[in-house]
């Protein structure tokens, strides 16, 4: 696990000396230089497999390739025997190397075949290839904001950090946001930042003046049931398919431990690690009280299985303190939900190189209330943003798309499957995959989703409407919990606990944000930048932390009272006007 970043176009060291020293908690194992006429890379490295020998760059055999590379490949083993047997020979035990060498034999095709979750930058003479696995696990942010250079980077703020980059807010991202939770269509709050989209490839290719980009899609996930409509054969599959899972991605040279909220999600998952052998899992659990509900079930999973829990108490201040740092970590307009995360992953780094994380299920088996909404819901929804619209607040177009597409579903499992669609597609991706990757990392720990591993994922997309989501009963996740009854009662407990999830761990902490001073607050930057209404209350300081961090302060990291100085409007109107707009 890494971060990595770099300037392609132009060699300049200084520009990535700066963006990877504005990641450099991605990586506190090292760090390594890539150098040619035409670009400058940087990568920090979190030693996970092959701590010794995985210092990258990597290069094949004839050292034409050399990639720079964020993430894990789960399958490097099998391939790496594939390629022995055809005469390759490996000077290392990482993965970074298989991804090199298979490259190396058999061009991008050798990208279709990593199962994982990875960015990866491949450097191949007057072509650099940036790649992006299939559901989006890894982040990876670029900006071409002229025709001569593009920077890339695992965070945006290492894009901020380039002295190349100006840093403005995209107010079409802050609509967005304001109608979905979320910017659309992979950008960002920045001006001319983008994700690369999931499962693509993006080419940067060196002319005699400029530089020429083209992306492919080398996969799309997609729900693809078959006509398999038996209940307990796709549950054993499924569970099989976890078990898989979760086996491989436990395979770990570093210490590993597993995020536990007492829900569904995350037993099954702990259940599983525990039976794979003698050791006890490490589980680690955040709350704002020892007597809550998710801790409960969580101690009923300890007690019935090898598992030691470690339970993380939040307190009030501790709470309110995070804030500023949190709008750092997640370099969004935050609305403060995930911060359990926050906490999560700062115990995790007392004990552990690698945590395991529920995420994905929630999209893969219609873990939400809106699974099991209507068409008539998106029909007023769509009134509503229709009549923004026609106040001059116009939504992407990718949004108007997708309210049509839900408005128009005649029937409620048409519109069940549009969701999943939009869901797997834009929300896991955009909001809760990029946040559960940069708070772990902000902490130097790598975070496993096993949930999206290939072979479970593989079985998982091609289970029928009824056996994600029972509607006409109301039941989520139909054959996931019929996957978790075979793993005994207290499994059973978890799979009825009505859906809280993560954030409902400091629920009432997230309430007080309701209340002053926060909701006395008008936002001091939202008007000089040119917002077209104040902003106020959470969303206000939300708003003029994430323009004070990367507009004002180009990414660096906060100090302490950052919160205190905002809400006593400690900063001048000549500062906030001073402001590029």
């Amino acid at each position: 696990m890494c971060g990595i970043a770099g300037i392609i176009g132009i060699a300049d060291a200084g520009v990535a000396d700066r963006m990877i020293c504005a990641m450099a908690h991605r990586g506190p194992d090292g760090i390594g230089a890539l150098h040619g006429e035409w670009f400058s890379a940087r990568m920090v490295r979190l030693s996970i497999v092959d701590p010794r020998g995985g210092d990258q760059p990597i290069y094949d055999s004839t050292r034409r390739v050399a990639v720079l590379f964020n993430g894990e490949i789960f399958n490097h083993r099998e391939l790496r025997e594939e390629l022995e047997r055809k005469g390759v020979r490996f000077s290392t035990r990482c993965d970074t190397e298989v991804i090199a060498q298979l490259y190396a034999l058999e061009g991008l095709q050798a990208i279709t075949r990593l199962q994982g979750m990875f960015a990866i930058a491949l450097f191949d003479g007057n072509m650099v290839h940036l790649c992006r696995d299939g559901f989006g696990i890894k982040p990876l942010y670029v900006c071409q904001s002229s025709a001569y250079s593009l920077l890339f980077a695992s965070e945006i703020k290492a894009l901020s950090a380039s002295t190349a980059f100006s840093a403005r807010v995209n107010w079409q991202a802050v609509v967005d946001n304001t109608v979905q939770g979320y910017p659309a269509a992979g950008t960002t709050f920045l001006q001319d930042v983008h994700e690369l989209a999931p499962g693509t490839i993006m080419t940067v290719e060196r002319g005699s003046e400029r530089i020429a980009c083209s992306t492919r899609r080398f996969r799309t996930v997609q729900f693809v049931p078959d006509n398999d409509r038996d209940l307990d054969a796709n549950a054993a599959k499924l569970l099989t398919a976890l078990d898989t899972a979760v086996s491989r991605q436990f395979a770990c040279e570093a210490s590993i431990g597993v995020s536990l909220s007492g829900g569904l999600d995350s037993s099954a998952i702990t259940i599983l690690a525990a039976k794979r052998g003698a050791t006890p899992v490490h589980a680690i659990c955040v709350s704002e009280s020892t007597l809550s509900d998710d801790l409960e079930v969580a101690r009923h999973v300890a007690r019935s299985y090898p598992v030691s829990i470690t339970e993380r108490s939040v307190e009030p201040d501790e709470y309110v303190g995070a804030l500023a740092d949190v709008a750092w970590i997640e370099e969004q307009i935050s609305t403060f939900s995930a911060i359990p995360n926050y906490f999560l992953a700062m115990e995790a780094a007392k004990h552990h190189r690698v945590m395991m994380s529920g995420e994905g299920a929630d999209e893969l088996f219609g873990g939400y209330k809106t699974y099991l909404g209507h068409a008539k819901d998106a029909q007023e929804r769509l009134d509503r943003v229709s009549r923004l619209s026609a106040r001059g607040i116009t939504p992407h177009p990718n949004i108007m798309h997708d309210l049509k597409r839900l408005a128009a579903a005649r029937s409620d499992d048409e519109h069940a499957e549009i969701v999943f669609d939009i869901y797997l597609h834009d929300q896991l991706v955009s909001n809760h995959l990029q946040i559960a990757d940069k708070y772990y990392m902000a902490f130097g720990v790598e975070c496993r989703v096993p949930y999206l591993d290939d072979i479970f994922a593989g079985v998982a997309l091609q289970l029928p409407l009824e056996h994600r989501v029972n509607r006409r009963l109301g039941i989520q996740k139909v054959a996931l919990k019929a996957a978790a009854a075979s793993l005994g009662p207290v499994a059973c407990l978890a799979a009825m606990r009505r859906k809280l999830g993560l954030p409902s761990a400091l629920g009432t902490m997230h309430r007080s944000l309701l209340r002053p001073p926060f909701s006395q607050h008008r936002s001091i930057y939202a008007r000089s930048l040119g917002a077209v209404a104040p902003f106020t209350g959470i969303y206000g300081l939300a708003f003029d932390l994430f323009a004070h961090i990367f507009v004002k302060g180009r990414g660096e990291r906060p100090h302490t009272n950052l919160v205190a100085d905002l809400l006593r409007e400690g900063l001048t109107c000549r500062e906030a006007a001073a402001l590029p707009v």
